[in-house]
């Protein structure tokens, strides 16, 4: 008998508990996302770095400045990581860096030019990378 009553109190805590997970996890899902525009300045008033934050993880398109106010980069996430294209510029405005991101990640073919808007080479990420193309890439 006392042990009847051991495992079926078991029981009972083990559904309580997962019965309140359950409830806690449904209300999270039932939540409205949580979304704002995020803005941040050089001490000169020029933009540094916008875009849009949901549930506090960095969402949609993402741009960088100069603190000459001319675009740093720029490039897509999805909820707070980074996946979709990426571009990085010079400070006169021309193409540095160009490829695609998926988790986080480099992957596919990316570009690389000179600062006068030549290309330089193509890369793809998906091969094995020199240290010459590692560089060009600032993968460091």
């Amino acid at each position: 008998m006392r042990k009847i009553f051991i495992l079926a109190f078991g029981l009972f805590v083990l559904t309580a508990c997962s019965t309140e997970k359950n409830t806690n996890e449904d209300k999270e899902q039932n939540q409205a996302p949580q979304s704002e525009d995020y803005l941040e300045r050089y001490p000169n008033g020029l933009k540094k770095l916008e875009g849009r934050k949901v549930n506090g993880k960095r969402h949609g398109k993402w741009t960088y400045y100069y603190d000459n106010g001319m675009k740093w980069s720029e490039g897509k996430y999805v909820h707070g990581e980074r996946n979709g294209y990426a571009i990085v510029y010079y400070e006169n405005g021309k193409k540095k860096i160009e490829g695609q991101y998926k988790n986080d990640l480099r992957v596919g073919k990316w570009k690389v030019w000179e600062d006068d808007g030549t290309l330089v080479k193509e890369i793809d990420l998906d091969k094995m990378l020199s240290a010459e193309d590692s560089l060009r890439l600032e993968l460091k």
